[in-house]
């Protein structure tokens, strides 16, 4: 019997997995002892229940090679998959890797980001790992492996300071450039905005030269032709400076920038050879990607509307595309003297009404 009477009490009898449990109920009565008996039960079933979820719940290094292979493989470029991977391994797993993917705990994730602090590690770097945290426990919830996913905070983190190249810098780095077709590919990069890798993968028959247009589609990261970083075509008008570049290496087909074996022009040789360029005019800090910035600062100085430029850049959104522009102190001047001028202009107006308001 589930209850049964002993000495004067009402006590609960219950077996469950071949365990016995023999209690008093709370209240001295049959009735009692019978609701406290299905309580019991309940508390039992819904135990084994959490138990087999437990046992069913993979570890993060369980789940992180399934998303890795699966999810990250299918919906990222080889540079980001490569990413993920590093920070993965390197971090991440260290920390979490042994624990059931719902013990992964916002209070887990603070004391991971406080310790990375204290070891001096950057606020930028620390939030590049939170990201792959992030992306790995969202899409665990979204397969229905993860019941909540735990708050993920990313540190304020102020942007590197980046300083574009001026005309000048431009010209006296050009000019300081050896190779001819590093320096066709470091024009090509002010004048355009392309990408290195973007550079790269550009082929004769994605340049119109009639049209003076350059579509871009698809770029060559770490050895690999994959498509825009952004999985966008665009199309790009080409300067006068350019095309004189482009017609004087004109081909038929093949890469425009390409090695002596005609296979795309060897990235360490590029980056080597901007780098010598860049100390013989004595300019600090150049990279190809800084060349990215310097051609939207230098069309955004110039007056160029934001919106042109977004899609000169290729960039899904506005706020993008502002990161890259970089005010000089020049426009600014003249944005202020824009501002003492309409003031001038407005009092000027106030003198002449006053003059014709007495005339009358």
């Amino acid at each position: 019997m589930p209850v049964r009477k002993i000495h004067g009490n009402w006590y609960i009898d219950v077996r469950h997995n071949g365990v016995r449990y023999r209690q008093k109920g709370p209240l001295n009565t049959r009735d009692g002892a019978l609701a406290y008996e299905a309580t019991v039960r309940r508390r039992l079933i819904e135990a084994d229940e959490a138990a087999k979820l437990k046992a069913a719940m993979p570890t993060l290094a369980a789940f992180a090679e399934q998303w890795l292979d699966i999810y990250v493989k299918t919906n990222t470029k080889p540079s980001t998959q490569n990413s993920y991977r590093r920070s993965m391994a390197a971090q991440l797993l260290p920390r979490f890797g042994h624990l059931p993917i719902d013990e992964v705990s916002a209070d887990g994730i603070k004391g991971f980001v406080q310790e990375r602090l204290d070891e001096g590690v950057s606020p930028k770097t620390i939030n590049n790992d939170l990201v792959v945290l992030s992306c790995c426990l969202r899409v665990a919830k979204e397969w229905d492996v993860l019941p909540m996913m735990p708050r993920i905070k990313l540190l304020r983190a102020p942007p590197a300071p980046v300083t574009p190249l001026s005309r000048d810098e431009c010209s006296r780095l050009l000019g300081s450039i050896g190779n001819e077709t590093v320096r066709s590919m470091v024009l090509c990069a002010i004048h355009t905005g392309m990408r290195i890798g973007e550079l790269r993968g550009l082929m004769w028959e994605d340049v119109n030269l009639e049209h003076k247009q350059i579509s871009v589609h698809r770029a060559i990261v770490q050895g690999r032709e994959t498509c825009t970083k952004n999985y966008r075509i665009r199309y790009l008008p080409i300067s006068q400076p350019l095309l004189e570049a482009l017609e004087g290496r004109r081909r038929s087909s093949g890469h425009v920038f390409a090695g002596p074996d005609g296979r795309p022009f060897p990235l360490h040789a590029a980056i080597a050879g901007l780098k010598e360029g860049a100390e013989r005019a004595d300019i600090q800090h150049v990279h190809f990607h800084l060349l990215r910035h310097t051609f939207a600062s230098l069309l955004a100085n110039s007056g160029v509307d934001m919106y042109d430029l977004q899609k000169l850049m290729g960039h899904g959104d506005y706020e993008t595309t502002s990161r890259y522009v970089h005010i000089s102190w020049e426009s600014m001047q003249r944005a202020v003297n824009m501002l003492a001028k309409a003031e001038a202009a407005a009092i000027e107006r106030h003198r002449l009404d006053q003059l014709d308001h007495k005339d009358t």
